[in-house]
């Protein structure tokens, strides 16, 4: 990801000019025992670029504003002392969840500085910094034009040397060819092949190609991948046999080039593929671009013989996707980790770009290199469309750093913020390097994990260098991969075959975690459908058949218990009342429980609302429910269930959830309006709804008239009559459970779960905006609770009488936290385990209430 291309002490065309406003030593005011820094909100603006340096020297770049609202703590401890028109910093970071003991990470100081354009540069955008930053990175040669990619010749000699190419013609052999990554260059990607220590391994790697290596420099922020491969076709002879290495995002420019190598169909279907994904007029450019490149690979015929991915964000990139701040500052502080980087010259240049880039508070979304890497981006969806084979090689590597305290600490902080506890390499989710389509003579992986593993480090480390080696130059017996399938299909769409007199585990999925048909069509969930307007086939009423469990939440579950248990998926129409699907699941375990079915345990697995579809098909059919019980060994386990109804529900209905934002962006005619006024009719969402308060009752009709008249949102409020229906099904769940000593339950950890709301109030913690700009203050906000697992509260969530282990992940990944798989299996077969904790973690409003006395 670092560039290059300007020699050490070669003067820089600043885009920026840079003055310090304030710098404040943290650690010393601490140790002279001073309270938390303070500064005159007069005396900043919220772009104001601030520069945190934590104790171990990582940097983290973002503005004022934004710094103050993710770490607000020193407004609530020091909030009696502040004067008017005042704010106080922060003197720590909170890291990570109560069980994963990283703590505070503590602040030695920050700058506050101050970003302006150079003359010449006028108004900063986030466009412009990148196009400057593009346009140094590729002023390498004289002959080459700003601006310009091209297909370049890798010659000898330290570097790597890039030499011009011109009317260039198949070569006998294959031709090896480097793809880099964003904001990068192929000396910034694998530069490391060419430094003194692996110098064997690139030798190794380079000697079978006789020359005929090459390197794809292109611009990887202002244009999309699907433009870059254009390119990459038009320099590559009719007829080329290519062996791939790409790294990062370079990887959806090789899943785009083997398209052309797809089985029985063209590279990209017109009615199925292109025109459902990239249909909108925005996108209009990109869609012809994908008819071209369709066409040229057609006409082309280039093979792709070895495919050697690194790292590729295949399934796209949390990171990428939230924010540019982080990403922006976890690269600039590893590519200052390596010496040759360091010392390119360049790396000046990646700083001037971070803190010029930081001050616009660009929306990733509207740089066409970055929007394509998210997870619900269409060039993502269609990379990864199911039933897609093609003919070429694949051998993917994967990573993910663990061990070492500052990498700990800097992959807990983006832990926290964006993966939600996943596996990562700082800069992609591991789970995210294995997507793309199948391979029809299968695809290879090779995953890697430790502290020398970092997105930066693979092609400087030996053991994923000689494995590179390996993929292009061995065969399966000896090439040290493993198979697997891109497509992620394994056995989650239907009840498995009967096993005999193994343990029978019903798994039930979250709410909008079942596929939906309609009329023999997916649409549930299904991206293109939804990208032409499905979603509202699923209105209230409209006959919807469950299909099979959303592979990417269940599958890697499923798979784990179904070498140990006979798993029987159960899908179930999420938007149907409770009471309706009960039915259902009670005549599925009466088949397995009935007159004649073996003497073997059933026990039941709920994640979210599926615990809840358990529990009222326990309270609706006790009869079912005893005859389960009669088997010493059957049980049920009950995943992040809110028992009492969840706040989150409360979010979805009023427009605030990140569920409403990204189906507008999947299906942009579709209106925030029309979504709601879908989804607020539908008796399961209301069935989860909080438990009736004195203060709050929100299956009250009164309570959303009070909430229109204080909101000016573009939601519709729930009928009352179906407010009235659901409240009875309320009522089932806030019944005691019977056998509550058969119970298992799993309660999960994230930072903020809502907990409540606070209506025409000053919320809780909530920045100053005293500077005429930014976030405007809500009349409706959301009290949260560090004490649940992001969208069920432990208080509320847990039934009475039940016993209780803790998961370290967030609610949406209690099914797919694979540490915790063997802990799960423990519970189904045992009713106990000693993999997860007992006791409550620790939080700091818990701390703060023993402080405080009962």
């Amino acid at each position: 990801m670092a560039p290059e291309g300007a020699a050490p002490g070669e003067p820089l065309d600043h885009l920026i000019r840079v003055t310090s406003k304030r710098a404040v030593e943290i650690r010393g005011d601490r140790a002279a025992g001073g309270g938390p820094p303070r500064i005159r909100i007069a005396d900043h603006r919220p772009d104001d670029v601030v520069e945190v340096e934590l104790e171990g020297g990582v940097r983290l770049v973002t503005t004022l504003a934004q710094y103050l609202e993710d770490f607000p703590e020193a407004q609530d401890r020091a909030v009696s002392r502040l004067e008017p028109g005042e704010l106080a910093l922060p003197v720590a970071i909170p890291l990570g969840g109560p069980a994963r003991g990283p703590g505070d990470w503590v602040i030695a100081g920050l700058r506050i500085l101050g970003i302006d354009p150079v003359e010449k540069a006028g108004e900063l955008t986030a466009l412009k910094v990148c196009e400057w930053y593009e346009a140094r990175q590729l002023e390498k040669d004289p002959a080459t034009k700003r601006g310009e990619q091209r297909l370049w010749r890798v010659g000898e000699g330290d570097g790597p040397v890039l030499e011009p190419v011109s009317d260039l013609a198949a070569a006998p052999g294959p031709m090896l060819v480097f793809v880099h990554g964003t904001a990068s260059s192929t000396r910034g990607s694998f530069g490391g092949l060419w430094e003194g220590p692996l110098q064997r391994v690139r030798d190794e790697l380079l000697k079978p190609y006789r020359g005929h290596v090459f390197a794809f420099e292109h611009l990887s922020l202002t244009q999309s991948p699907t433009e870059n491969t254009l390119a990459l076709v038009d320099a590559l002879p009719a007829g080329a046999r290519v062996h791939l290495v790409t790294h990062s995002r370079g990887g959806l420019i090789g899943e785009l080039l083997c398209r052309g190598q797809r089985v029985g169909a063209a590279a990209f279907r017109e009615k199925e593929e292109v025109k459902p994904l990239f249909g909108d007029p925005v996108r209009k450019e990109e869609a012809d671009n994908l008819r071209k490149l369709g066409t040229r690979l057609a006409d082309k015929k280039i093979v792709v013989e070895r495919f050697a991915r690194v790292a590729c964000p295949a399934r796209g990139t949390t990171l990428a996707s939230e924010r540019l701040d982080r990403w922006l500052s976890v690269a600039l502080h590893l590519i200052g980790l390596v010496p040759a980087l360091k010392a390119s010259g360049f790396f000046d240049v990646f700083e001037e770009f971070v803190r010029a880039l930081v001050k616009t508070r660009a929306n990733p979304r509207a740089l066409p290199g970055l929007e394509a890497q998210m997870p619900d981006a269409p060039l993502i969806n269609l990379l990864n469309r199911p039933g897609v084979t093609v003919g070429s090689d694949l051998h993917v590597i994967a990573g993910d750093v663990e061990g070492g305290r500052t990498w700990q600490r800097l992959g807990v902080l983006l832990t926290d913020l964006f993966y939600e506890f996943e596996d990562h390499d700082l800069v992609v989710n591991t789970a995210a390097m294995y997507g793309g389509a199948d391979r029809a003579s299968g695809a290879r992986y090779f995953f890697t994990q430790g502290a020398d593993v970092s997105h930066f480090n693979y092609f400087r480390n030996k053991e994923t260098s000689e494995r590179l080696v390996a993929a292009l130059q061995e065969g399966p017996e000896r090439d040290g991969f493993k198979t697997f399938s891109p497509s992620h299909k394994k056995d989650s769409r239907g009840a498995a075959a009967p096993t005999g007199r193994r343990p029978v585990l019903f798994v039930l999925p979250d709410l909008m975690g079942s596929h939906l048909e309609v009329a023999k069509a997916r649409v549930w969930l299904d991206l293109p459908a939804l990208a032409g307007g499905a979603f509202s086939r699923l209105r209230n009423g409209q006959d919807a058949t469950p299909t099979g469990l959303v592979e990417t939440a269940y599958d890697d579950l499923v798979a784990f218990l179904g070498t140990s248990l006979e798993v029987v998926p159960f899908p179930f129409d999420w938007r149907r009342s409770l009471v309706d699907e009960a039915r259902r699941l009670a005549s599925a375990l009466e088949a397995r429980l009935g007159p004649g079915a073996p003497d073997q345990p059933v026990s039941v697995l709920g994640h979210g609302m599926g615990g809840l579809l358990a529990q009222v098909t326990m309270a609706r059919h006790p009869e079912v429910w005893t005859r389960l019980l009669r088997h010493e060994r059957s049980r049920l386990i009950l995943l992040g269930v809110p028992t009492g109804g969840t706040h989150a529900v409360v979010r979805l209905l009023l427009g605030r959830d990140a569920l409403v934002r990204g189906l507008g962006v999947v299906d942009p005619a579709l209106s925030r309006r029309k979504l709601l006024e879908i989804v607020s009719a539908y008796p399961g969402v209301l069935e989860m709804l909080p438990r009736p308060e004195p203060e709050r009752d929100f299956f009250d009709p009164r309570l959303w008239d009070l909430l229109a008249r204080e909101d000016a949102g573009d939601w519709v409020a729930p009928d009352a009559e179906a407010l009235g229906r659901a409240r009875l099904v309320r009522q089932i769940l806030d019944r005691p459970l019977a056998h509550p000593d058969r119970v298992c339950y799993v309660a999960g950890w994230a930072a903020r779960t809502p907990v409540a709301i606070a209506v025409g109030e000053r919320p809780r913690r909530v920045v100053p905006q005293a500077w005429g700009s930014g976030r405007v203050e809500d009349s409706i906000q959301f009290e949260v609770s560090e004490r649940g697992d992001g969208r069920v509260p432990w208080d509320t969530g847990i039934p009475a009488g039940v016993r209780v282990w803790y998961m370290d992940a967030a609610h949406g990944d209690l099914a797919g936290h694979e540490p915790a798989f063997p802990a799960l299996l423990d519970l189904v077969l045992t009713g106990e385990t000693d993999r997860l904790r007992m006791s409550e973690p620790a939080t700091a409003e818990r701390a703060a209430r023993g402080r405080q006395g009962p």
